[in-house]
């Protein structure tokens, strides 16, 4: 019987790894390209700089994916949540379909718009006060979640 002669360790080449690992951790992948991830777009891109740019005129610095998830929540903001003096939303409810619209668009979990952010800015932006319902718990009064 022949034996098979081992030429030592193979060593796999790394490149392909590393042109993954720098798309998924947003560094630049080559020259010319963006360092955000693929699902965003050029036109995407256009709006994130512009919103960069109005921050950074406040003199607000932020990171391309801080924009983006500032824009994808305002985006659920105008589509999915409008004041009603007439009903109310639970407050997890509302928090669970934000996370969820977040995770549909971007594959990841807010890092920005936590919970107690969420709830802020919906105090704030609707000027409501979070009340207490024994039947659903925490609720927000005067607001209306549009599925």
């Amino acid at each position: 019987m022949s034996q098979i002669k081992s030429r030592g360790p193979v060593i796999p080449s790394r490149t392909a790894v590393a042109e993954q690992s720098r798309r998924i951790r947003g560094k630049p992948a080559g020259k010319g390209d963006h360092p955000l991830p693929e699902f965003i777009d050029k036109e995407s891109l256009d709006t994130l700089s512009r919103f960069g740019e109005k921050f950074r005129l406040a003199g607000i610095e932020g990171e391309p994916w801080e924009f983006h998830e500032l824009t994808v929540f305002n985006a659920f903001l105008e589509a999915h949540v409008r004041p009603n003096s007439t009903q109310s939303v639970q407050c997890m409810l509302l928090w669970s379909k934000w996370v969820r619209v977040f995770q549909r668009q971007t594959s990841g979990f807010p890092k920005l718009i936590r919970e107690k952010e969420f709830s802020a800015i919906i105090r704030d932006t609707f000027g409501v006060a979070i009340a207490n319902n024994d039947a659903q718990g925490k609720i927000f009064p005067g607001i209306k979640f549009v599925p």
